[in-house]
């Protein structure tokens, strides 16, 4: 036995569990804060799920058809006014303009575009919710990269008013992509009236992520609206209210793991260790 250590006399108080007493009720506390900010961490997690994300009805369906048609419609007035003033016929369907993207990113592209057109199912659901598909619609895909070239102004057909918006908010290279659409006719973003799809880097970061991109912003272009979902849901996209958006995503296999870490990370994880914390709590209290 070491010299310095004093042995503790029979019957007499034990220092150590006099000091586990003492502060009982404050490692109680200290339990059930965690378990509540576990189970509250699980609700929010919850909440950036598609599950819950598509039971929030925050858009009208009505509405977005409406803006679907009227936006169309200005464009085709767009387009035709342009080709009477100019005399230019645009190339139809969706384009990749010579010399802005390299040959294996063109490959690329090209393999997204047949991907998303060759599937029956996603045209024909198209087709019945807003009268046309992606093989009617014409949009003009550029890189991101080059969007703010001065020289490339007239090239990618954006009007002087959109090319100084987009030079003083240049928006994030970190986004895969945006789409450039008119919508009022006396603050016009084209020339011709033909949407402009705009890919970044992040976009062919692989084959599904690009698929997914295109996919996305080919909407846009249809003039289907944006609309962010409830400021409690910071995990879902603008076109999650869609259930076309959702059902090919889920089909073509294009969300990836995405879902499932939401479901582990945001969810799983927090309550498992709420759970593990109050079984502690119990088992240590008996």
């Amino acid at each position: 036995m070491s010299e310095n250590r004093r042995p503790r006399l029979l019957g007499g108080p034990d220092p150590t569990r006099e000091f586990r007493e003492a502060f009982e009720p404050l490692r109680r506390s200290v339990a059930f804060g965690c378990i509540i900010v576990a189970a509250l961490s699980g609700l929010w997690g919850i909440a950036q799920t598609e599950w819950f994300a598509s039971r929030q009805k925050w858009v009208a369906p009505e509405s977005v058809h409406r803006e679907v048609h009227a936006d169309w419609n200005l464009q085709r007035r767009i387009t035709k006014q342009h080709a009477d003033e100019t005399g230019e016929k645009r190339s139809p369907g969706i384009i990749f303009p010579p010399g802005l993207f390299n040959e294996r990113q063109r490959e690329l592209l090209e393999n997204a575009k047949q991907f998303l057109l060759n599937d029956l199912q996603l045209q024909k659901e198209l087709k019945e919710k807003f009268g046309f598909c992606f093989r009617d619609i014409d949009a003009v895909v550029v890189p991101g990269w080059e969007l703010h070239k001065s020289s490339n102004r007239i090239l990618l057909g954006l009007t002087e008013t959109s090319w100084n918006a987009l030079r003083e908010l240049p928006g994030d290279p970190n986004v895969p992509g945006f789409t450039l659409r008119d919508r009022d006719l006396n603050l016009r973003v084209t020339y011709d009236g033909c949407p402009r799809v705009v890919l970044n880097f992040p976009a062919f970061y692989s084959t599904d992520m690009l698929r997914w991109a295109l996919f996305h912003e080919l909407l846009h272009a249809m003039n289907i609206p944006a609309h962010d979902p409830p400021k409690y849901v910071r995990l879902q996209s603008d076109l999650t209210y869609l259930p076309l958006y959702r059902s090919f995503i889920r089909r073509a296999g294009l969300g990836g793991w995405y879902e499932t870490w939401i479901w582990f990370l945001c969810v799983g994880a927090p309550w498992t260790i709420g759970i593990i914390v109050g079984l502690r709590a119990k088992f240590r209290k008996s």
